[in-house]
């Protein structure tokens, strides 16, 4: 199933390899785990008994020369035993998660239950002006880690998403909710977390034993398409790449109006 939290993040459930509930001992991974939200999550998850596996390259993230782990984990470590009495260790390892084969390793290495997917790049200034670094780097993580998943059996995904999926919203629609459309960004950034939203969704429809979700096509009385007719409403993976690129294009004109056409 699939659900999306009031903060914006996406959550994808399944039958993970390691089966069943949360549980003491369960073995989740958290990537970007050494950054602000990432470590806060990863010091939640210790103190509830569960093994932690972080991948970061810490590109925002301190470590000492000679350390084994950046200053943030380590603190999460302390704090871990503090609050619970126990000796708490977080297995680090200092990559980028677009070194897919590395990646594999790990993922084959651990019975992970579970994916926390925190990392990427999240300046939406540097976006604007960068568009492609991040529909690179975003995409290109995402795309990575579900391939590892798909290649070890672990389905269960946790995505932390945007708000700016939604785009520019008027005060009176405040708060958003489930209902509000996604998809009106104003940045790369955004987009790149609304296109890996997407990707999420066709890998549910593409195994619906273990996720389900449903969205509709063009209605027949759309029909026939003008150039006025609003895109994004793609009802496969092979529209929605070409939607993606087209989006992707724009960026890049905005980046460079000049010399790009």
């Amino acid at each position: 199933m699939s659900s999306r939290i009031a903060n914006g993040t996406r959550v994808v459930n399944g039958e993970g390899r390691g089966g069943g509930d949360f549980g003491e001992g369960t073995c989740i991974l958290v990537t970007g785990g050494a950054g602000f939200i990432g470590s806060i999550v990863t010091l939640e998850l210790l103190v509830k008994g569960l093994q932690v596996v972080v991948v970061d390259n810490c590109s925002n993230s301190y470590i000492a020369k000679g350390a084994e782990k950046p200053e943030s984990l380590i603190r999460v470590e302390k704090l871990a035993n503090g609050k619970t009495g126990k000796k708490k260790e977080v297995t680090f390892y200092l990559m980028d998660i677009l070194e897919k084969d590395k990646l594999l390793t790990i993922f084959q290495e651990h019975n992970f239950f579970c994916v926390m997917h925190l990392a990427g790049l999240k300046s939406v200034g540097e976006s604007v002006k960068y568009p492609l670094k991040y529909y690179e780097v975003n995409m290109g993580i995402a795309t990575n880690l579900l391939r590892c998943m798909d290649q070890t059996g672990v389905t269960n995904f946790v995505f932390a998403s945007s708000s700016t999926v939604y785009g520019p919203v008027p005060c009176e629609q405040l708060p958003i909710t489930e209902e509000q459309p996604t998809g009106n960004c104003t940045c790369a950034y955004g987009r790149t977390k609304y296109f890996i939203e997407e990707m999420l969704k066709d890998c549910c429809r593409a195994n619906p034993a273990a996720y389900d979700i449903v969205y509709g096509p063009v209605p027949c009385e759309q029909l026939p398409i003008t150039e006025e007719q609003p895109t994004g409403n793609c009802t496969c993976a092979y529209g929605r790449t070409k939607y993606f690129i087209e989006e992707m294009l724009k960026d890049c004109c905005r980046a460079n109006p000049v010399s790009r056409v």
